[in-house]
């Protein structure tokens, strides 16, 4: 939060209003991100990233059922039988 109020980024909007800009800033974090150590001093690294780390501890049963419940499943489309 204090890190969109230094951007002005509105939050009292839902995602989907946001700007596409703001929109890349809240899933891809600040261009200029590099390592956890400058995310902890005034970085965000955005949710992309965030996920990708926490892929990184799946080995932990309760990262992988977090992880279970925000993966994303797309279907191949409608199968037609060949005969």
């Amino acid at each position: 939060m204090k890190y969109a109020k230094k951007r002005a980024i509105p939050l009292d909007l839902p995602f989907h209003e946001l700007s596409s800009i703001h929109k890349d800033w809240v899933l891809e974090g600040e261009a200029d991100w590099q390592s956890l150590a400058q995310v902890l001093a005034r970085h965000l690294y955005g949710v992309r990233r965030f996920f990708k780390w926490l892929e990184t501890k799946a080995y932990k049963m309760h990262i992988r059922v977090l992880l279970s419940k925000y993966r994303a499943y797309t279907s191949a489309g409608p199968v037609t039988a060949r005969g």
